[in-house]
């Protein structure tokens, strides 16, 4: 039985009666969350039928709309990218990084530039790592592999965070990318040597090999034995 507009409208009485009971609130927005979260084992939900859910995105407490979100990433529709991204935006912490790490699943090879402006702006740790994660899987469905650094390699040449973009780099590949990626290491501070680093011992392929090798050679201490481990 697929999911239908009578679940849907039940859910939304409940959650909007939470209003009334104010002591027990937390408790049936957290049953509210559950019974969100279980639909498309429990119902059958089809992706053609989230767009029910769009409601509970706008009115919803943090916990239905945190399962909301999470519904809508794992249906993987690109549609449903912007309003994820602006939910991200989101005061409430649970929502923030629930739409955060929603954006991985649901962004395309279009999307690039507001991931990459969203990657600027934000500072927390983890939340940069769903923003790279989002932005490699969004280049990852360009067909030509040439191609798929270009959007991050102009925002780099743009004057975008090299610090945050170039590990990317490591994951979308090209023979630009490995080139960027090799001139920051040698031209690089410190701090960019070690990022830049850390991406060719973590490229997608064996095509940083030649340059994790003229390192190894180069008789740079710091970098010589770990060369070494990621050129074998």
């Amino acid at each position: 039985m697929k999911i239908n507009r009578i679940l849907i409208s039940s859910l939304f009485l409940i959650q909007f009666s939470l209003n009334s009971f104010t002591q027990d609130i937390r408790t049936l927005e957290t049953k509210v969350a559950d019974l969100l979260a279980a639909m498309p084992a429990a119902t059958g939900m089809t992706a053609d039928k989230l767009h029910l859910l769009k409601p509970v995105l706008k009115y919803g407490l943090p916990a239905v709309k945190k399962s909301a979100i999470e519904l809508l990433a794992w249906s993987r529709e690109t549609e449903y990218f912007s309003e994820i991204l602006d939910i991200a935006a989101s005061s409430n912490d649970t929502v923030k990084r629930a739409a955060y790490a929603a954006l991985k699943d649901l962004g395309s090879e279009q999307d690039q530039p507001m991931l990459i402006k969203l990657l600027t702006e934000t500072t927390d740790p983890q939340l940069i790592k769903n923003i790279q994660a989002a932005l490699t899987n969004a280049a990852m469905k360009i067909p030509d592999e040439e191609k798929r650094s270009d959007i991050i390699l102009a925002a780099i040449a743009g004057g975008a965070p090299k610090e945050k973009l170039i590990p990317v780099l490591s994951k979308t590949g090209g023979r630009k990318a490995l080139k960027t990626v090799l001139d920051e290491f040698e031209n690089g501070n410190p701090e960019m040597r070690e990022i830049c680093f850390k991406t060719l011992t973590d490229w997608k392929d064996y095509s940083a090999s030649a340059a994790l090798y003229e390192i190894c050679i180069s008789g740079n201490k710091s970098y010589e034995a770990p060369a070494f481990d990621g050129y074998v």
